[in-house]
């Protein structure tokens, strides 16, 4: 990322390549103890406690977690992609159709590249092809890499109290409709993609009391500029006290910034005899929101101290530190990747539409996967159906009850109901022909050659039409 370099140096003037990396530090290693152990009491009563002159409040808006995923591959047990299988990150289209540069690409292997050394990985390959990158982890590097340094590294701080509209909502369309009505227009509710100019929705998943191990999700529509933004971050590191946390340090612009924020803040308390707060949201997660003490810090914060901020159970701090240090993405990645190597577990998936007219009657839907290695069957899991790949007509020719195409269908496939697979409303009476897009969530349990099993976890597009 170009100016990441320079801006570092002010801190450290020794190259990248020479800078002790998250694996290779003492506080890594007390890090990953801590984490194999899980957060103890203490790490967890710290978190509400003061740090560095802000008291941690409590969250009442919640946050999107994972916005960046790649195809999850597990084997025996393990989340993550196959160890060294190459990984294909497809570029998401910018708002309004612009183009991607080639420079935006080159831009984006570079921090990919860097986030990997900061995490001990030097030997990360990452190749452009078109609009995608193509990614190969070594073999030895850890199994979610790739998910984890391809996330965007997007980081918001706003203040809470004049930024939050209405009050947390357990639905994502009243918050979509309460950010609609604030800014005076028809409240109709919807995805992201119908919040107005200037609104963000953010999610906390929020333990449910009466059912312990459960958790319910909470939106809450966010409105106006951000005060600091991932550009005030000159680097970040796990914090050496709390092994739940990172510690950010800012520029000489993010100091400036954090200063007239709290100073802000202190003074809207100080009217309102109550304190009054901001919060930290990264990639969509709202992961704090402190207040800052108004009789303690009259005039507001010394932003060269820094700011340590508490994550979710959810974020490695050695991930987060490297994803705020070397700055967001420049371009933003789909949901899903695709391995594309011939030793992976999965070559393609097609899923399509099989009727033979655009009757609305019909609603069966027919999947397809080819794998790169003979197996004995594939059960796939969608739509809330599981399908045994097994059609004798779709299906490859089996050799010694093993084949490399699988194939099935379903007859009642919800294209005109309400879930994963319902076509647009618009749609539903004509033919449809893949616009807009539908994406459906597929799991695929692969039982291979000698019986032990493979789960694969994508995102496959509905095709118009199929065979």
């Amino acid at each position: 990322m170009p100016g990441t370099d320079d801006r570092l140096r002010a801190l450290d003037p020794s190259p990248a390549s020479a800078r002790p990396r998250v694996a290779a530090t003492a506080w890594g290693e007390e890090m990953r103890t801590a984490l194999t152990a899980g957060p103890s009491p203490r790490a967890v009563r710290r978190r509400a406690r003061r740090t560095a002159g802000v008291v941690a409040g409590a969250v009442t808006a919640v946050a999107i977690a994972a916005l960046m995923t790649v195809l999850l591959v597990s084997t025996g047990g393990d989340d993550g992609t196959v160890a060294g299988a190459p990984v294909v990150l497809v570029v998401t289209p910018a708002p309004g159709g612009v183009a991607v540069r080639p420079a935006d690409l080159d831009a984006a292997a570079a921090v990919l590249r860097e986030r990997a050394a900061m995490l001990g990985v030097d030997s990360l390959a990452v190749a452009v092809q078109g609009d995608t990158l193509v990614v190969t982890p070594p073999e030895s590097a850890r199994a979610d890499l790739v998910s984890e340094i391809s996330r965007p590294g997007r980081l918001v701080v706003l203040p809470s109290t004049r930024s939050a509209v209405g009050s947390a909502s357990l639905s994502l369309d009243k918050a979509v409709g309460l950010a609609q009505a604030d800014a005076g227009l028809p409240m109709r509710g919807g995805g992201e993609s119908a919040l107005p100019p200037g609104y963000r929705i953010v999610r906390e998943d929020i333990p449910l009391t009466a059912d312990p191990g459960r958790s319910a999700p909470w939106f809450t529509a966010l409105k106006g500029p951000a005060a600091l933004t991932g550009a005030a971050v000159a680097s970040a590191r796990p914090d050496a006290a709390d092994p739940a946390a990172v510690t950010i340090t800012f520029t000489d612009r993010g100091v400036a910034a954090f200063g007239r924020l709290t100073r802000t803040l202190a003074q809207d308390g100080a009217l309102r005899r109550a304190p009054a707060g901001f919060v930290v949201v990264f990639d969509g997660v709202l992961v704090a929101a402190p207040t800052v003490d108004y009789e303690q810090y009259p005039v507001g914060l010394d932003g060269r101290s820094g700011l340590v901020v508490p994550l979710p159970e959810t974020l490695d701090p050695a991930v987060v530190a490297a994803l705020l240090t070397t700055g967001p993405l420049p371009v933003v990645f789909r949901p899903e990747g695709v391995t594309v190597a011939s030793d992976t577990v999965l070559r393609s998936a097609y899923m399509g539409v099989n009727c033979r007219t655009s009757d609305p009657a019909c609603d069966r839907v027919g999947l397809s996967v080819t794998l790169p290695r003979p197996a004995r069957s594939v059960v796939a899991t969608f739509a809330g159906q599981e399908l045994a790949l097994d059609d004798p007509t779709w299906s490859g020719p089996a050799t010694g009850g093993l084949r490399t195409i699988f194939a099935g269908f379903i007859d009642r496939a919800g294209l005109r109901g309400d879930g994963v697979l319902a076509l647009p409303p618009a749609a539903r009476g004509d033919a449809w022909i893949g616009d807009p897009e539908v994406r459906v969530p597929v799991r695929l349990v692969i039982t291979g050659r000698d019986g032990g099993r493979t789960e694969v976890t994508l995102d496959v597009r509905l095709s118009p039409g199929w065979g």
